[in-house]
């Protein structure tokens, strides 16, 4: 994302610490505003496409960059590319680039969601069978099957 001083003179891109949503900081250089910024990219722009893009973090992540009290600006930002063979090589070309500057006034779907990592499972007190041990990593326990 070294480009997007030459798309956005006026912004800074930086990285926005810890897991998950958003992936970047985009700092108006003039005041020093902070909008949370998620890069995408896709071959194209569908308005049929109802593939989802997820919006969500931690709210401790967002409020530790962003700020306590004030609201968090959102800019969804899709880069476009177009990709062709050349030999045993691809070649990959930025087309187009969109930023949508989410508002209150952005429809969203809100989903209630979980989630589990090899971290949380490997702590689980629930029963588990490894039928391929070769492939579980030594630390973990591989129990008999019965």
């Amino acid at each position: 994302m070294n480009g997007v001083s030459q798309v956005l003179p006026r912004y800074s891109l930086g990285d926005c610490p810890g897991n998950g949503y958003p992936d970047k900081i985009l700092k108006r250089l003039r005041d020093g505003r902070q909008f949370a910024f998620e890069l995408k990219a896709k071959t194209g722009f569908d308005p049929a496409d109802g593939h989802r893009v997820v919006l969500t973090s931690t709210g401790k992540k967002l409020r530790r960059n962003f700020g306590p009290d004030s609201p968090i600006c959102h800019v969804l930002a899709t880069v476009f590319y177009s990709r062709s063979r050349d030999g045993s090589r691809w070649k990959i070309a930025v087309e187009g680039l969109r930023l949508d500057f989410l508002s209150p006034a952005t429809p969203v779907e809100v989903r209630w969601e979980a989630s589990v990592s090899h971290r949380l499972l490997s702590r689980a007190p629930h029963p588990i069978r490894v039928l391929m041990p070769g492939r579980v990593r030594r630390h973990t326990a591989v129990p008999q099957l019965n």
